[in-house]
């Protein structure tokens, strides 16, 4: 059997995906794509991994693809992609090299920064320099893209870039023509890619996450004083008899505008570039392209020949369910998709991949790696099934539902074993006392548990942790006498709720750094829920301990701050 590939664009409003058979030219065997609900993805990156880990399952399911591994496109606003020139050097020594410089390309921390790099086709082997395709963006931003995956039992073949994947898919060598590049704007949703691309190559490429189609259906939620969702249908529905029309228009010319000025200021800024080349034409793609005016707006606004990008124009297509009819519908949609698998038909030392290959340096304690590892798919899981009762019938619910409370039943053992190693004894239910009937009654101790509660509540505050249930217990080291170095006099529980498990992780390490605490844990995860269905966030319980910092002389009276 002929090799194939998936690739996958999770967008803002859907997520997508082509497979092909590999050759000359490739054959797409099986496409589709899945809606997303409002504010699963957000300027290009996951935001709900559990809501885009089930329409994931749901778009395997519909398409019937048999893989379970894809390569996966990002267009992040956090990333860059740009053509550099750096000596001709082994690629490990280019990686190596640039790693040092990394504060030159990127406006991100070094440490939190995931990078590839690749030699651009046509490099001169005689040069002693070399022209590379370089492409970077910050760890957080595909790190809840793996966890979408995870969730959805798919595997990351790698972490593709939308625009090197739109290159791929609308600019085909073309020996014949002048130099020169074309302009490709994908208007999405939530995010327009700019690129300047040629042969297949990205050479330059600017995400916008102010100009998207999302920008218009707020304009007339705002002005209509409606939801997003009937904004978004009288935006499709154009220029009507309806009393509403008007304001759909003005919004719609105003959106339009805004594209014009950011894709001039986008050429202004490729203009710029040393390696910069003069712009042929302007190909069009995307959701938004779909606009009757757009073609003729931008041509008439840029001084540039416009034209609808087709992706499907060096491919073949096979029995994937569409008709032939289908496919200029479906042609704005697919680029990113096709691009992303298209990327494997490049040799393997010439394909970007994202994907962390290593996790990032940090003091994280042993909590935080279970609650990144486990504990992440534990919430992925938990939030899909969720989302599945309210929302949804698709078959694996059971599936899912069985695979969360697998994770929790491990995480909560990990955690459990750990706790009783270290001498905590968790609090049980309805048992936990007041912070004042805590300080009551071990205040003669040597602990200032107000104090406590208020240190807890400060490292709490920035990240809107939400806390309740204080529980205080002494240990046998409680006492002034017997306290020498690093002593961890008692141990602290209680509930705690964020927005979300990065938030989490965040926060353990804000603890962490807290010398008023040691050994933080956290466990016992569920997804708290709105009456209406939608998440509210991560429920969870802490243990920790608490150090020497935080103990008053025997005899004294803590003082009680407002």
């Amino acid at each position: 059997m002929a090799a194939t590939t998936i690739g996958l664009d999770i967008g803002t409003n859907a997520v997508r995906a082509v497979e092909i058979e590999l050759g000359d030219p490739p054959l797409i065997r099986r496409m589709g794509q899945v809606a997303l609900p409002i504010g699963a993805v957000v300027d290009g990156e996951v935001t709900d991994v559990g809501v885009v880990s089930i329409a994931l399952r749901q778009l395997w399911t519909q398409a019937g693809f048999k893989s379970h591994q894809a390569r996966v496109g990002m267009s992040s606003a956090r990333m860059i992609v740009r053509t550099i020139e750096m000596p001709r050097l082994s690629h490990a020594d280019l990686v190596s090299t640039l790693r040092l410089q990394l504060d030159d390309y990127v406006p991100l921390p070094a440490e939190e920064t995931v990078f590839d790099i690749r030699l651009l086709d046509g490099s001169d082997p005689k040069s002693p320099t070399v022209q590379l395709l370089f492409a970077a963006t910050h760890h957080d931003a595909v790190q809840p893209l793996l966890m979408a995956m995870h969730g959805a039992d798919l595997k990351v073949a790698a972490v593709d870039v939308i625009p090197a994947a739109l290159a791929l898919a609308l600019t085909h060598p073309e020996p014949d023509e002048n130099d020169g590049v074309d302009i490709i704007v994908s208007i999405g949703a939530g995010t327009v890619v700019v690129v300047a691309a040629r042969d297949g190559e990205s050479l330059f490429a600017r995400t916008l996450t102010n100009a998207g189609g999302r920008r218009t259906t707020e304009r007339i939620a705002s002005r209509l004083g409606i939801g997003e969702l009937d904004a978004e249908r009288y935006k499709r529905l154009g220029a009507t008899e309806d009393s509403a029309s008007t304001v759909v228009l003005r919004a719609s010319a105003e959106s339009l505008d805004e594209l014009i000025e950011e894709v001039r200021a986008s050429l202004a800024f490729y203009g710029e570039q040393p390696s910069s080349q003069h712009v042929r034409r302007l190909l069009v793609t995307g959701g938004g392209s779909q606009l009757a005016e757009l073609p003729v707006a931008l041509s008439d606004a840029l001084g540039l020949d416009v034209e609808c990008a087709d992706p499907f124009t060096h491919v073949r297509i096979g029995r994937t369910g569409f008709e032939p009819s289908d496919l200029p519908y479906l042609a704005p949609y697919m680029a990113a998709a096709l691009g992303v698998a298209l990327g494997q038909t490049r040799p393997k030392d010439q394909r970007l991949d994202l994907t962390p290959v290593a996790r990032r340096a940090s003091r994280l304690p042993g909590a935080r790696r279970m609650l990144v590892g486990a504990g992440a798919v534990l919430a992925v899981g938990a939030a899909g099934a969720l989302y599945m009762q309210g929302r949804s019938q698709i078959a694996t619910a059971g599936d899912q539902t069985a695979v969360a409370n697998a994770h929790l039943a491990e995480l909560q053992t990990q955690i459990e074993a750990r706790t009783v190693a270290s001498g905590v004894t968790p609090s049980k239910a309805g048992t936990a006392a007041s912070p004042e009937a805590v300080a009551a009654s071990v205040a003669s101790s040597n602990i200032d548990w107000i104090a406590v509660e208020k240190a807890v509540a400060d490292d709490s505050a920035p990240l809107g942790v939400v806390t309740s249930g204080f529980a205080g217990v002494l240990s046998p080291s409680g006492n002034v006498a017997l306290v020498k170095g690093p002593a961890l006099p008692g141990k602290l529980t209680f509930t705690a709720t964020a927005s979300g498990l990065n938030i989490v992780a965040d926060w353990l390490d804000i603890i962490a750094a807290d010398n008023r605490f040691a050994d933080a844990w956290a466990g016992g995860f569920t997804m708290a829920a709105q009456p209406d269905g939608s998440a509210a966030g991560v429920q969870f319980t802490m243990a920790m301990s608490v150090t020497d910092k935080n103990l008053v002389v025997r005899g004294s009276t803590p003082e009680v701050k407002p």
